[in-house]
């Protein structure tokens, strides 16, 4: 049956993955574990029309007028079957959500087909953007590493091995360029006036709530109430002072070193530039006296959890607190949101092909091949294992990969 537990952490992992940040790791990738997949020999060199009755480059739908084939789709759907869990009958008939175990399948495999099957593609080629020769040939590499690790590993050869996973060895390939594509698209969209750069800083920074404050804070915790009463005696007199003082910026600045309580675990003073925060970093009782404060003004003692702040408002928008905004926008994040619109914006259109395509069916017949196939290779060397073994894929994944696609145990 399928695990509640798993089954919700899937759907966060599919329904999200336009979200999470995409990485290659294709070396190493091999796990110990049985061979899952439709390896052996075969009458056929086209192993989707063996398991489906159509060929590998039958369309299953079109995303922005692109073909999407059987054998790109499939790859994904025999991914997101085998994270499901599935380990009978049973759990076929089981919904999501309302949603059939089957159609929660290929809803989903669709979605991850549509982004790396050509939504990516598609946004490279309109920017421009491409695989480098140096990235080819560290492609290359590590293909090869991987072909003599399944060589030595399984016996065979790297095409043969991904065969159990219905994909010829060019589209698997394929897939890891698309991983170098988003790579160089993100730093291409990241220049100058491209989708990524911050084009108005200021408006950003007005957008985010950014204010620039320093503070020397007189430490209440752990105290009693006599004792805070008396440091907030204390934190009015030293209010005074700063606010009298002819150089106020110098004078701040000695009383925060002199004073000042915001430390880090070495004993030095926190915040001598300044922070630069932005709305709801701080507590509230900080944020809303800060904001309160005219550039240059001192605020009277505000009282947190932490103790007694007292504030100083500085200019916010200077080169350097620009630069500094600049440096820590978080371009993955706007690029996975990026990549998310794309592919929710995709015009997607669906076929009798896709339609007629049984993830159930389609899964069965795979690991039938191979476990017919396992047994036919049997030989003294160490046996791979077979216990309704899954299928798994290389896809986008609690941190979006492409690896190289292994088997699970006990599936």
């Amino acid at each position: 049956m399928i695990d509640a537990p798993a089954q919700a952490a899937q759907k966060e992992e599919n329904m999200n993955f336009g979200k999470k940040a995409i990485g290659l790791m294709l070396t190493g990738a091999l796990a110990v574990g049985c061979l899952a997949g439709c390896t052996g020999t075969q009458d056929s060199d086209d192993i989707v029309y063996q398991v489906t009755g159509y060929t590998r480059d039958t369309a299953v739908a079109t995303v922005n007028g692109q073909a999407l084939s059987a054998e790109e789709y499939i790859y994904w759907m025999l991914y997101v079957t085998s994270q499901m869990g599935i380990t009978d009958d049973a759990s076929w008939e089981q919904d999501i959500d309302g949603v059939s175990v089957a159609d929660y399948i290929k809803e989903n495999a669709l979605k991850i087909a549509t982004l790396y099957g050509a939504v990516l593609q598609q946004n490279a080629a309109a920017n421009d953007v491409t695989v480098t020769d140096e990235q080819q040939t560290e492609l290359d590499e590590q293909m090869e590493l991987v072909a003599s690790q399944v060589q030595s590993t399984y016996n065979m050869s790297l095409q043969k091995y991904l065969e159990g996973y219905c994909v010829t060895e060019e589209t698997f390939r394929n897939i890891y360029e698309t991983e170098y594509l988003v790579q160089n698209l993100q730093v291409k969209l990241s220049e100058e006036g491209g989708a990524l750069y911050l084009n108005d800083v200021d408006a950003y920074m007005e957008e985010q709530g950014y204010y620039y404050v320093k503070h020397i804070l007189l430490s209440t915790e752990g105290k009693e109430d006599e004792e805070k009463a008396e440091i907030l005696v204390e934190a009015q007199t030293l209010t005074a002072e700063l606010r009298a003082a002819e150089d106020r910026d110098a004078f701040f600045a000695e009383k925060m070193l002199e004073r000042s309580d915001d430390k880090d675990y070495e004993g030095n003073v926190n915040g001598l530039d300044g922070y630069l925060a932005y709305s709801g970093q701080m507590v509230p009782e900080f944020e809303e006296a800060s904001l309160a404060l005219e550039v240059g003004e001192i605020s009277d003692p505000v009282e947190s959890d932490y103790g007694y702040h007292i504030i100083y408002r500085l200019e916010t928008y200077t080169d350097e607190n620009r630069q500094k905004v600049r440096e820590a926008y978080d371009v993955d994040g706007q690029m996975q949101t990026l990549v998310e619109e794309w592919t929710e914006s995709a015009d997607v259109v669906t076929n009798a092909v896709y339609d007629a395509l049984d993830p159930k069916d389609i899964y069965t017949k795979v690991n039938a091949i191979m476990d017919a196939n396992i047994a036919a290779a049997a030989s003294p060397e160490p046996a791979l294992e077979s216990a309704e073994p899954a299928v798994e894929t290389a896809v986008p994944s609690a941190e979006p990969t492409a690896e190289l696609p292994t088997a699970t145990e006990g599936q």
